[in-house]
């Protein structure tokens, strides 16, 4: 049994709603998230369960330039772009639309690259890996992905059914290459 925990916090894929309601009945405790970037740092926190809007700690600012996000604070040497889809509500909240060239869809269902690598590259057995999509052709109706390993004492067929157990099969890359290197 646990002690009572004083909040619940997730700093890596946003939440979904049910999700962080769930925890929270379960724990009796709020469920927190933590948006940052490497560049900046934490940027923003929000209650999942009020919504979709992130606030951001008192000494940054956020504005809209040229279609991107910047954050701007005293502790910066200069304006930082956002890479992720935001849209700016005001100087101090925005929503999350979407990370930045890391969502892959296929067949209507979306997944996280960065996600699905981590999960290749928990495999026993692989070194290194990466997913790609390729650029869809004509006669392809869905663009499926393919994954690039470094694996030199596992088969592809091996990969393919570890993959199975963890991976929604939409996303069970067509063709899995073994490199030397990546």
């Amino acid at each position: 049994v646990l002690p009572p925990l004083a909040a619940v916090v997730s700093a890596t894929a946003p939440l979904t709603a049910s999700l962080a309601a769930r925890i929270e009945e379960l724990f009796s405790t709020p469920v927190l998230e933590i948006y940052g970037c490497t560049e900046v740092s934490p940027v923003a926190t929000r209650r999942t369960v009020e919504g979709e809007t992130w606030h951001c700690h008192p000494d940054l600012r956020l504005h809209a330039d040229g279609g991107r996000c910047v954050v701007q604070a005293n502790h910066l040497d200069s304006p930082v772009p956002i890479h992720d889809v935001v849209r700016v509500l005001s100087a101090q909240s925005f929503e999350l639309c979407g990370r930045g060239g890391d969502l892959v869809e296929v067949a209507g269902k979306r997944a996280s690259l960065s996600g699905l690598n981590t999960i290749l590259t928990e495999i026993e057995g692989i070194i290194d890996g990466v997913f790609l999509q390729p650029d869809r052709h004509d006669i392809e109706a869905v663009s499926r992905l393919v994954a690039i390993v470094v694996a030199p004492n596992i088969s592809s067929q091996s990969i393919r059914e570890a993959l199975r157990a963890r991976v929604d099969p939409a996303f069970l890359p067509k063709r899995i290459y073994h490199v030397e290197t990546l």
